[in-house]
């Protein structure tokens, strides 16, 4: 089943109904087991109770997870107590903004232990976190059609860019990226979250890498500078 993968990638989605989620959480076990690398989207449908033993589960297993920023603050009231307000990082608050996201991550990492942390944050971009530090990662201008399907793009982004980047990645590899690597990995996985939303289709809207390295060659010099 896990024959040449590197990676084993699910959603909370993949938790709601039997006998999916029994399914899903034995794959974890297994995934574990031969020391395949796991990857959690711990999105989860609105009109559920998400704090569930399955999503637990899965986030505390996860070696990569990913969260956006209401997930992030759901998270951080339920385990914390704690309310988390705006995203806007680019605003007239955006320093104090920034402060309060990353110290809201720290609290999830430290509750989860991933050995990365995503958090993507809409127009605003993402940011990622692991032992070695954060980086935002600012979103990239497209014209958008539909925002349905970004978030899957940007985890697809993600690990496509952390499994070209290292030929057998592991979790000491992923707790080892500096900060000017994060910008890197963050930005090609922000190309192609903004490149899905291009199209009505989110899977139609899946780049090709070609297009995701013009879209990023346009932009990357005025985000570094």
């Amino acid at each position: 089943m896990f024959a040449g993968a590197s990676v084993m990638h699910t959603t909370g989605i993949s938790l709601m109904i039997e006998p999916r989620r029994t399914a899903v959480l034995r794959a974890i076990e297994m995934a574990g087991d031969l020391n395949v690398l796991f990857s959690f989207d711990a999105t989860f449908a609105t009109d559920r109770s998400h704090e569930s033993e399955a999503d637990l589960k899965a986030m505390r297993s996860a070696d990569i997870l990913k969260l956006n920023f209401y997930e992030l603050a759901y998270w951080l009231a339920a385990l914390n107590g704690e309310k988390l307000g705006s995203c806007d990082v680019i605003g007239s608050s955006g320093g104090a903004v920034k402060t309060d996201i990353v110290r809201a991550a720290r609290k999830i990492a430290g509750e989860f232990q991933p050995a990365l942390l995503a958090v993507t944050l809409g127009e605003y971009g993402c940011l990622l976190i692991n032992d070695g530090g954060s980086k935002f990662c600012p979103a990239l201008k497209v014209e958008t059609v539909a925002a349905i399907g970004a978030g899957d793009g940007f985890i697809a982004g993600l690990l496509h860019g952390l499994t070209k980047r290292y030929a057998n990645l592991s979790a000491d590899d992923l707790r080892a990226i500096g900060c000017d690597e994060l910008l890197d990995i963050g930005m090609f996985a922000n190309a192609v979250g903004a490149l899905v939303t291009t199209t009505a289709g989110a899977s139609d809207g899946l780049p090709h890498t070609a297009a995701v390295n013009a879209l990023l060659s346009q932009q990357i010099t005025d985000i570094r500078t």
